[in-house]
């Protein structure tokens, strides 16, 4: 398939479809979801590698250069596992295994490419809402160090590299207002941004 057709065939669905399945990323990384392109026509297969070689070009579409993987390629979840970045932390002993497992369900069945900047910076943001849900697991324990460790994380997520690449505007600012939000002990900002913007199984556990 060359870069010509992938154009025509996937822009015309952007932020349609299966995009709104997955509401965390639609709040928390505006980028990603903007990068999402959906076809309404062809079927890859189970068989089909997720790995397209074809990248984004500058300029042309979009600014991502990228490879665009599809989404419903057999190896497509073992890919995203792949792609999980060293550089971001976690809380100890956090396993991005359920934010993988609601995401992959989260898209559905309908063919989609996605590039892998976006899902490198997913899991930045999952990594962020790890934190926001460890501090208020530190807060409900009222161990002082823990959620010391959480806020100091927070104040680090704006300048994430992933977190600037994939902010399609007003993200690293929202992430700065939870980070002050944790250091004045407020609750209900960080409570209410988990909710909105943060995988299932985490807002199950924050409440």
């Amino acid at each position: 398939m060359t870069r010509r057709n992938m154009d025509a065939r996937f822009t015309d669905r952007i932020r349609h479809g299966a995009a709104w399945r997955w509401p965390w990323i639609a709040a928390t990384t505006a980028g990603v979801l903007a990068a999402l392109l959906i076809t309404p026509t062809t079927a890859f297969g189970d068989a089909t590698p997720a790995h397209t070689g074809e990248y984004g070009r500058p300029g042309y579409t979009e600014n991502d250069t990228s490879e665009y993987l599809r989404t419903d390629g057999g190896d497509f979840r073992e890919v995203v596992q792949e792609l999980r970045p060293t550089e971001v932390p976690v809380p100890p002993g956090y396993s991005f295994a359920p934010d993988i497992d609601e995401f992959v369900s989260g898209l559905g069945s309908e063919p989609a490419v996605i590039p892998v900047t976006a899902v490198r910076g997913t899991y930045a943001a999952w990594a962020a809402c790890a934190w926001k849900a460890d501090w208020l697991a530190a807060q409900a324990a009222e161990d002082g160090p823990r959620s010391a460790t959480a806020v100091a994380i927070l104040r680090e997520v704006p300048s994430w590299p992933l977190i600037i690449q994939t902010d399609g505007g007003g993200i690293r600012q929202q992430h700065r207002k939870v980070a002050e939000a944790a250091e004045r002990a407020d609750l209900s900002v960080v409570r209410d941004d988990v909710r909105d913007n943060c995988p299932r199984h985490l807002i199950s556990k924050s409440r």
